[in-house]
């Protein structure tokens, strides 16, 4: 259990926050969810340095380096 922990912990930090406020936002009554902010979070992930990073440490076959950016 503690190497999944580990493995799902060494992902993008951005990731990580917008699949947080993913699970959030579904756990809400449908009326209240705030879809929007979904939608940002999951759009800032592609538009970041990690997402870059992630590319290229896999086509180099290495592991990727996250900052948070």
């Amino acid at each position: 259990m503690q190497a999944y922990c580990d493995q799902l912990a060494g992902n993008a930090p951005l990731t990580l926050a917008a699949l947080k406020r993913t699970v959030t936002e579904l756990l809400r009554d449908p009326a209240d969810r705030d879809l929007d902010a979904v939608a940002t979070a999951i759009a800032a992930c592609g538009a970041s340095d990690d997402y870059r990073e992630g590319a290229l440490a896999f086509m180099e076959k290495r592991p990727p380096r996250f900052t948070g950016r």
